[in-house]
């Protein structure tokens, strides 16, 4: 056995390598013959084959192949005739790569995704590969990392990784998915890109080849290379140093691209951003702003900024796949919609309608709202907005996608109860998660919560604090407050008897820092189910690595989720919902997936 594992590591290193050759453009005739041989017979070669080949056709593509121009080191691409393509995804029609003359990596990745895209002979396995992203994560090709450096500041974390290579000088600390940055800190990616994510919430994507200093929680110095930096609420002022130029951030996102003449050009996406520079050497600072869509060269040798007609390269904008479901992840909701009102709004996947309020305070009727910035728990974050919830009459639903043929049903996860057309078949297990906040504690009631149609009686379960232990037994069957109420808690409503609550375990003490919730339900025979309810997980990936904080039995089949935020003058905040089939469908990012190669995993925490 453990020489099959040696063997399959030793194959699959080879072939990233012979993969990484292609890219640089440093395979030989008897190179290309060996990475033949090996994906005609291999198909876990395959995938990581082609999930490496379509990760830089996505950071390359630009309607049409591309190839590189004679000209300045900032403007390296050019739109070139899109018929002028091998007809092979390996370059030539007879199969063998032929090192390309005059070509880059921009055109071979390019030529890979119009493959893709139209059609395009290439054999059947391609075709079929899994969708999953194939991360680099052999001891040749991946910097590993070895724990969080042991001295400075913790400025800054690596929060996403895409098939990176690290130069790592000698004797120094290995770097990976998950690595703290301190101040001071240089990082040198020669392939891949990575995503960093600063202490004051802002975002940085890294494209290879470049050259980065990780200066402050909110500054960085760009050497060479090319960097997309988003801004959240919270985060204005970051700046992004190179030679002999500044640019500051106003609320924004933007795209920074420096060579080794300290030349700069600026892309702004979206917002404003300042530039700040000297004329002269000793003379005076200039400063200057540009707006959404406006493009600069900043000429180092010159002391001069231009206009760009258009913008002169390509910027990876996003690490996160686009939305859909994948790799045991069927719904998802980062509240990626514009600041305001969240009743109405119907973005995600695997839902069945827009986000309605159920009912809403009269004094603040934004309270159902979509505030800026994402919430942040670890390495967790997203590009999206987030869920809060403010005064004290408040709670707004969404149904999930339970008809014929959706997504839950495809999955085998719909069954009949009652009628209705409920999450919950027998034999079957979900996983949910989501993350929450709070900004005062002792407030009485809010609750993330499953139902089954409508009610506080149907009301399958509930995370949250201040649910009342008991029910009036006339008029509307409201909560009754004279039994008492309980504290931090997982709770279930429906399952309850009589006109008692079922108090199913509880979470301790309340905080105020971002909490993240994996809930696990094992759907039973006779409605008799068992639900798992995670408090921050130790771990992103192992489930094994993990202790439930609760564990209960009932009928937790459900429908539709609930936000609710009940009496106390507090804002519940939520965000990044996600529900699938597997604990790390639902925790990691959608873009971080399992390491292929030798050695240890790159996604260590």
């Amino acid at each position: 056995m453990d020489n099959l594992r040696e063997n399959r590591e030793k194959i699959l290193a080879e072939v990233l390598q012979l993969t990484s050759d292609i890219c640089n453009q440093q395979i030989s005739e008897t190179q290309s013959r060996r990475l033949e041989e090996i994906l005609a017979e291999n198909r876990e070669a395959q995938v990581a084959y082609r999930q490496y080949m379509s990760m830089h056709a996505e950071l390359y593509w630009l309607e049409g192949s591309l190839s590189v121009a004679n000209s300045s080191p900032l403007h390296s691409v050019e739109m070139v005739d899109p018929t002028d393509r091998p007809t092979n995804f390996l370059g030539t029609q007879t199969g063998k790569f032929d090192p390309p003359v005059g070509r880059s990596l921009l055109a071979l990745a390019a030529m890979l995704l119009v493959g893709l895209g139209i059609g395009i002979s290439y054999p059947r396995w391609f075709a079929s590969a899994p969708a999953e992203l194939v991360q680099v994560a052999s001891d040749e090709l991946q910097g590993q990392s070895s724990g969080p450096p042991t001295n400075g500041e913790t400025v800054a974390r690596i929060t996403g990784s895409l098939n990176c290579r690290w130069n790592i000088p000698r004797n120094a600390e290995a770097v990976g998915y998950g690595s703290k940055l301190v101040s001071g800190q240089q990082l040198e990616l020669v392939e891949g890109v990575a995503e960093i994510t600063f202490e004051n919430g802002a975002c940085m994507i890294l494209q290879a080849p470049a050259l980065l200093n990780v200066s402050a929680a909110d500054e960085s110095v760009l050497h060479r290379g090319r960097v997309t930096t988003t801004c959240p609420a919270g985060a204005e002022g970051f700046r992004v140093n190179t030679a002999g130029l500044t640019v500051v951030d106003l609320g924004t996102e933007f795209g920074v691209m420096a060579d080794d003449q300290g030349n700069t050009e600026v892309h702004v996406f979206q917002g404003l951003v300042e530039g700040h520079f000297r004329e002269s050497e000793n003379g005076p600072l200039k400063t200057l702003q540009w707006h959404t869509n406006e493009t600069i060269r900043y000429d180092h040798s010159k002391n001069q900024v231009n206009s760009l007609d258009k913008p002169g390269a390509v910027f990876v904008r996003t690490l996160s796949a686009s939305l859909g479901p994948i790799g045991g992840l069927l719904a998802g909701e980062d509240f990626d919609y514009p600041v305001g009102r969240l009743g109405g709004q119907n973005s995600g996947f695997g839902w069945g309608g827009p986000w309605e309020d159920m009912s809403i305070e009269g004094e603040l009727p934004e309270s159902n709202s979509v505030d800026a910035g994402s919430l942040r728990f670890g390495i967790l974050s997203n590009s999206g907005n987030h869920a809060a919830l403010k005064g004290d009459f408040n709670r707004i639903r969404r149904v999930l996608s339970t008809s014929f043929s959706g997504v839950f049903d495809t999955a085998g996860l719909i069954e009949d109860f009652d009628g209705a057309r409920l999450i919950g078949r027998d034999g079957t297990t979900l996983y949910l998660s989501f993350l929450q906040k709070i900004d005062q504690v002792e407030q009485v009631f809010y609750g993330f919560e499953l139902h089954r149609g409508d009610g506080n009686k149907n009301r399958v379960l509930c995370v949250g604090h201040g649910a009342a232990k008991g029910w009036k037994e006339t008029g509307n069957r409201s909560p009754n407050k004279a039994a008492g109420v309980t504290g931090w808690a997982v709770t279930s409503e429906s399952n309850g008897t009589g006109n008692s609550l079922l108090e199913l375990g509880d979470l301790g003490s309340e905080s105020t820092e971002v909490a993240l919730f994996v809930l696990k339900i094992t759907f039973g025979q006779d409605n008799q189910d068992t639900i798992e309810v995670f408090k921050n997980p130790a771990s992103l990936w192992d489930e094994e690595l993990c202790l439930p904080d609760v564990i209960g039995k009932g009928n937790f089949s459900f429908d539709r989720i609930s936000i609710a935020n009940f009496e106390g003058r507090k804002t519940f905040e939520v965000d990044s919902i996600r529900i699938g089939t597997s604990f790390s469908g639902v925790t990691r990012p959608r873009w971080q997936t399992e390491s292929i190669g030798t050695g240890s995993s790159s996604t260590n925490q």
